[in-house]
């Protein structure tokens, strides 16, 4: 939850983030892997009674003290980060979140063990950072789509991504 006296990544998900999240749970793959942040592994437990891997690659950003600031500078924010791939609003650019994402999908593959399916959780603008750069968009309309949760299945095929479906849940 929200927490203008905490830094983001220590924020908990709240009653209907715990909700949502335990909406998906027996959908998705049970192999899970997650942003160490404290919202994103409340919401891979969620998913699954089995472990839950921390991937630091899937943090949102690594800024770790971030000014509380108010709805409309933070769409503001938003927007600057996506019109510019190397503008770093949040401690990292555009184009390093996206780096950053892609290196820990290819760290969790190499950990599958044969394994077909597996779960990831992030964060919105990392994913839609690294789905933009995908795609050869900005990811700033797709960020502007998402809700949480939002599932968004990716075909990997050795180095190969490509994004089979993106299904959002209210």
């Amino acid at each position: 939850m929200p927490d203008p006296e905490r830094p983001p990544a220590s924020w908990a998900l709240t009653e209907a983030g715990r909700t949502a999240a335990a909406s998906l749970k027996g959908l998705l793959p049970e192999l899970v892997f997650s942003s160490p942040e404290a919202k994103a592994m409340q919401t891979a437990r969620q998913l699954t009674h089995l472990e839950v891997t921390a991937v630091e690659e899937f943090r949102e950003h690594r800024a770790d003290k971030m000014a509380w600031i108010s709805s409309d500078d933070f769409a503001i924010s938003v927007e600057r980060y996506f019109s510019d791939r190397e503008n770093r609003v949040w401690g990292d650019s555009h184009a390093e979140t996206a780096a950053r994402f892609r290196a820990g999908l290819s760290q969790i593959a190499s950990r599958l063990d044969g394994a077909a399916r597996c779960t990831v959780v992030s964060h919105g603008r990392i994913l839609c950072s690294f789905l933009g750069n995908l795609s050869g968009t900005s990811g700033y309309e797709l960020w502007k789509l998402l809700t949480m949760p939002t599932v968004i299945k990716l075909a990997v095929e050795d180095e190969t991504m490509r994004i089979e479906a993106i299904s959002y849940f209210h």
